[in-house]
């Protein structure tokens, strides 16, 4: 009949549509070092898809969940990034005490959130979405500021670090002995004690860390489950520069005789809370899709959500593969904010 065949075109124009949309935001996404929820979540609010709030984050949460997966997947199977798979210690990679206090955490503000934003009506969501955008307009731009500062510092500080890890690879030579005045003795061994007493356990400092993950936890869950927002590149920057090393971290350096693994890159986070991130964030991802579906949230998965979420990885590939040389520039990320600004304005004053 003609309405059949109206409604099949108009469902394989939603999903050209949404895997269009997915194709481009996992691409910019991936160049962007950002969620390609960013970009979906905006696009889909507008014609010719004019989705609610609520079936955006859903569908969106939906290939959140598979980047995540695949992400886990692949630093899994070769988590030196390589590409050759050598084997290292977990423990050097991943903070695991941390990414399982972050996944608890996060999993329960996912789900909690998610079940919020159906309560909600469409009108206060999309002012509340509306003030998350500028926020993240902020958010970016505090973070492209201060990666672009650390590497800077740290193209300065190259050259001697190159000599001191020089140093160190040389072969073991004769050296002149210098005679060490007793007085110093008294010195390092004060030195020696106080190491001694910061290397104990500090209940304080226990109490403090914990508290300090949980509330990223629960920052980050939010972002997911009322958003549908991929948190892992905003968790990331902040666990670096929160963390108990952040001192060190603004200065380019894990100290002099660090790995030079633990610099600071264009994500604005070191590697290993990066991967970390990355690990904690998936049992949130997968249980906010899940209960977005219950919610009907996800209402077409195969128009809609499953296209979407194809797009975003294809994209993703295609961003990481096509864009790997191609510097995401200042003025471009910018315009970004600029324009993530001026939806959440938008959103909070003419929704």
């Amino acid at each position: 009949p003609f309405w059949s065949r109206e409604m099949a075109a108009v469902g394989f124009r939603h999903a050209a549509t949404a895997t269009g949309v997915g194709l481009a935001a996992g691409c910019l996404g991936t160049w962007f070092d950002m969620s390609h929820g960013v970009i979906c979540i905006p696009v889909m609010n507008l014609p010719p898809l004019a989705l609610s709030h609520q079936v955006s984050v859903g569908s969106t949460v939906f290939g959140v969940a598979a980047r995540q997966i695949l992400s886990a997947t692949l630093y899994a199977l070769d988590p030196t990034g390589d590409g050759e798979g050598q084997s290292t210690s977990i423990s050097d990679l991943v903070d695991v005490n941390a990414a399982m206090v972050l996944a608890s955490s996060g999993t329960t503000a996912a789900l909690a959130t998610a079940t919020l934003s159906i309560k909600l009506p469409q009108r206060p969501l999309r002012k509340v979405n509306g003030l998350f955008m500028i926020l993240l307009a902020g958010f970016m731009h505090w973070r492209d500021r201060r990666a672009g500062n650390i590497m800077s510092e740290e193209s300065q500080e190259q050259p001697e670090l190159d000599k001191v890890f020089e140093v160190k690879a040389e072969p073991d030579r004769p050296q002149a002995t210098i005679a060490t005045p007793p007085a110093a003795t008294a010195p390092a061994t004060a030195l020696q004690t106080e190491m001694q007493h910061s290397a104990k356990p500090d209940t304080q400092e226990t109490i403090k860390e914990l508290s300090r993950l949980i509330v990223l936890g629960v920052a980050s869950g939010a972002v997911l489950g009322m958003f549908g927002i991929g948190p892992v590149w905003m968790l990331a920057p902040v666990l670096s520069a929160t963390s108990p090393a952040a001192q060190h971290v603004t200065e380019g350096t894990a100290g002099v005789g660090a790995s030079r693994d633990e610099t600071i890159g264009r994500s604005g986070s070191t590697e290993r809370d990066r991967m970390t991130s990355c690990l904690a964030m998936v049992p949130p991802g997968m249980l906010a899709a899940w209960r977005h579906y219950q919610l009907g949230n996800i209402a077409n998965p195969t128009g809609i959500a499953l296209p979407l979420a194809t797009g975003a990885i294809l994209g993703s590939a295609i961003g990481g593969k096509q864009l790997a040389d191609v510097e995401c520039d200042e003025e471009f990320r910018q315009v970004l904010s600029g324009l993530c600004c001026a939806y959440g304005c938008w959103s909070f004053f003419k929704a």
